[in-house]
């Protein structure tokens, strides 16, 4: 076994090493000590006060009993006062206004303690001078969450989750919060935007809404929108043609100047199933059939999308 002094000398090396390298303890080596105090002494002075003991033991390499034997001699001679707290950090303005952001959504001291990975002594520390107070574990102004959202679409949450990614759903979180790990949480104005946005119609139908209110409003809004979102299945279906001709067609540039949504559906005004209506009406009138049919078909569509 190694002897104590031995062991005291690599701890105080190592702690030269922080005090070189780490600035938070850059002015250690110029703190006047007692006779018989070394360098890990100084850094034991410098640190004591602004880190735990065990951030002190991570730095060392130590034990935390280690760091309490090491501390016990510096309370004994009253360089370091017995009641000195031992994790006093200074907090930000950003750290107040992150708290401050996130009690204002309604989220408690012990949710907010986990979303900013403090503990939770800090944050009531922090509410305390802020006066403000947080009670309850999810946000009051913004109740639906991605299990409720899910629920009231009838969709899964992952998809939930894809539409926020895709921007469709606002981030709502502040700063400090926005880690894939956090929830979000939206009101119902942001529902009632998210359904009249009509990126999103291709990913959800209204009459799967649960909410009466909200299946109101996106009904409303496909009915004023004048147009949908189709597919080329769906066109081709409409043309009675083939998928695959509407699909070769499509490669070589037709639809160019449609409007590409999601899962690659067009938007299609009420003017332009108005004019494929034409289309097959002439197509009929003039007796066409087989390939020649075809070729009316694509030509008219090209004049008409491009």
């Amino acid at each position: 076994m190694m002897p104590a002094g031995l062991w005291r000398a690599r701890h105080a090396e190592r702690a030269r090493t922080i005090m070189a390298t780490d600035r938070r303890f850059r002015a250690a080596r110029r703190i006047p000590l007692p006779d018989g105090c070394d360098d890990l002494d100084r850094f034991l002075v410098a640190a004591y006060p602004v880190i735990t003991v065990r951030d002190l033991a991570n730095l060392l390499g130590v034990s935390e009993k280690a760091v309490q034997r090491y501390l016990a001699p510096l309370r004994a001679r009253g360089i370091i006062q017995p009641t000195a707290r031992c994790y006093n950090p200074v907090v930000s303005d950003a750290d107040r206004a992150t708290v401050a952001a996130l009690v204002a959504q309604g989220y408690s001291k012990r949710i907010i303690a986990e979303i900013l990975g403090v503990s939770l002594a800090r944050i009531r520390g922090i509410t305390e001078d802020l006066g403000i107070v947080a009670q309850s574990q999810r946000p009051r102004p913004t109740p639906y969450g991605t299990r409720e959202v899910a629920q009231m679409f009838c969709v899964t949450r992952p998809t939930i989750l894809r539409w926020f990614a895709r921007g469709w759903l606002p981030d709502l979180r502040p700063p400090g919060a926005r880690r894939p790990a956090i929830t979000c949480w939206w009101d119902m104005d942001d529902l009632v935007a998210f359904v009249r946005d009509r990126r999103t119609w291709a990913a959800w139908s209204p009459a799967t809404i649960t909410d009466p209110t909200l299946r109101a409003i996106a009904e409303q809004a496909r009915r004023e929108a004048g147009g949908q979102w189709m597919d080329r299945t769906e066109i081709a279906r409409h043309l009675g043609i083939s998928p695959a001709s509407l699909k070769n067609w499509s490669a070589s540039g037709l639809f160019a100047r449609c409007e590409e949504g999601y899962d690659r559906t067009l938007w299609i005004t009420h003017e332009d199933l108005a004019a494929m209506d034409l289309m097959l009406i002439e197509a009929d009138r003039h007796g066409l059939r087989g390939p020649k049919r075809m070729q009316f078909i694509h030509a008219s569509l090209r004049r008409r999308f491009g």
